[in-house]
């Protein structure tokens, strides 16, 4: 959570952000583009975004900035070319939406709970919850894709935009962007360094060295794959640009990643458990599972219990009662009707659940 009351600098980060703005108004500037946001407005912004907020001596802005790498956001993903189409799934639309009172409250809420399980649980993982509050952002700014607004994108903007979709392409350079902007190609330079303080190269060779490094996370790809997905012609010149970012090579930094997490979750296991998590809260079965996967009963199982030392069922439920705690936190909603709102068929089934996960019953927790 931050407070600004004032002007920032123009910057752009390697990260993908949220930004929910709780109280005040003002104005955010996206690569030289000025908008109003408000209390209630939601703002994705991605690594081409280069941006800042602007306030007036009365203005003041109190946000919630949640910041997470390209590859957390690729891992909610249910489609396993989401790479491809992440980068390409642009159009010529501001990145903010305005909420609900109702949805901004479950956010507030869930981001909440997210910092006090921090404060309180210094020894437990918090990449599930991490996960979880990514997927329902990406859920929620697609729910409302259709309320942006359309506007003429500057042509600072449509160059950075274009760097960023096209850079899987080895050929890629200053006299392609430039005949598809229909521009002089020594204006590409100029447009990107006004924006970023970079020139075309620079800020093509970090578009490219951060998805590749987002990507290694996935051991289903070889590091001579990942070079060619993000426009490497060689794999050599992939190392040696990758070694003057991270100071190691890749198979260096993949090793080190991998071996920090507590568990390598393989990349169909993801997929499976980002459906789950989608479809908790209606009547879903694994039989419905299957169809929305093509996976079979067995593979998912089996890909539960590997990855995830669990079941098809413990994990739907267990989202389930996530769900309702964050429910019954933000709403004035009985039990029974929280209950009967994440899939629960009965009040008996939701409280026993519950109680496993939160180690109280739902009443109880209302009433602490």
């Amino acid at each position: 959570m931050q407070t600004y009351t004032e002007t920032e600098q123009p910057h752009y980060r390697d990260e993908v952000e949220f930004l929910l703005i709780r109280k005040g108004n003002g104005q955010i500037d996206i690569n030289n583009t000025l908008m109003k946001i408000s209390e209630g407005d939601l703002i994705q912004l991605m690594p081409y975004h280069v941006h800042h907020f602007v306030l007036n001596e009365l203005q003041q802005l109190n946000i919630i900035r949640v910041r997470c790498s390209i590859g957390l956001l690729l891992m909610t993903s249910t489609n396993r070319k989401m790479y491809l189409n992440a980068v390409k799934r642009l159009d010529k639309q501001l990145p903010i939406i305005h909420l609900t009172e109702k949805d901004q409250k479950k956010l507030e809420t869930f981001c909440n709970e997210i910092i006090s399980e921090r404060k309180v649980s210094h020894n437990a993982d918090p990449e599930p919850l991490n996960i979880a509050l990514i997927a329902i952002l990406s859920y929620v700014i697609e729910k409302n894709k259709n309320q942006k607004e359309s506007i003429q994108l500057n042509i600072g903007w449509q160059c950075l935009q274009y760097v960023q979709v096209h850079h899987q392409e080895s050929d890629l350079d200053q006299l392609k962007v430039a005949q598809a902007l229909r521009i002089q190609k020594n204006r590409v330079d100029q447009l990107i360094k006004g924006l970023t303080g970079n020139g075309f190269h620079k800020i093509l060779n970090q578009v490219r060295i951060r998805n590749a490094t987002a990507l290694l996370q996935f051991d289903e790809l070889s590091i001579n794959q990942i070079a060619q997905i993000c426009g490497y012609q060689t794999q050599s010149n992939f190392y040696k640009q990758f070694k003057l970012v991270h100071d190691v090579y890749p198979s260096v930094y993949r090793e080190t990643l991998l071996g920090k997490a507590s568990e390598n979750i393989s990349l169909d296991a993801w997929s499976i458990v980002m459906v789950i998590l989608q479809n908790c809260t209606k009547p879903f079965s694994l039989t419905d599972l299957v169809e929305a996967t093509h996976f079979s009963k067995k593979s998912i199982e089996l890909l539960l219990q590997r990855n995830l030392k669990t079941t098809f069922k413990q994990l739907r439920d267990e989202f389930r009662v996530q769900i309702a705690h964050s429910l019954l936190k933000s709403l004035d909603l009985s039990v029974g009707k929280v209950a009967y709102h994440v899939g629960f068929s009965d009040i008996n089934t939701f409280t026993r659940n519950f109680k496993k996960v939160y180690g109280v019953t739902p009443s109880k927790m209302l009433h602490a």
